[in-house]
């Protein structure tokens, strides 16, 4: 349950694609819609399932709607969502990303990726 401008909005967190901080409020992204709510990110990090992620101080994505990742700069990566949206996993929350696949991102059989 969410409570958006007065009304109490009741979303299945698999409808979520991802979330983004904007200050006091949370924007959530859904395959239908955005809805503004008036909370901090990390309160709704903590309701979240196992499949979600925070992949930067402002973003959270759903795992399940994440198409690819891209090397970016600077050790950060570029994760293109299932609805275009291209955000950015910096390089200071790779390390959940690491623990959650059980090899440190860029080493794949042998090679170093970028």
């Amino acid at each position: 349950m969410i409570k958006a401008n007065g009304r109490i909005l009741f979303l299945d967190q698999n409808e979520i694609l991802w979330l983004e901080a904007e200050g006091n409020y949370v924007q959530i992204h859904t395959h239908q819609n955005q809805v503004m709510v008036r909370c901090g990110i990390s309160i709704l990090e903590k309701e979240l399932a196992s499949n979600f992620l925070r992949i930067s101080r402002s973003i959270i994505v759903n795992l399940n709607y994440v198409r690819e990742m891209q090397p970016w700069l600077r050790g950060n990566y570029r994760v293109v969502m299932s609805d275009g949206a291209q955000l950015t996993l910096t390089h200071g929350f790779r390390d959940k990303l690491d623990s959650l696949i059980g090899t440190p991102l860029g080493v794949r059989s042998g090679a170093m990726i970028p």
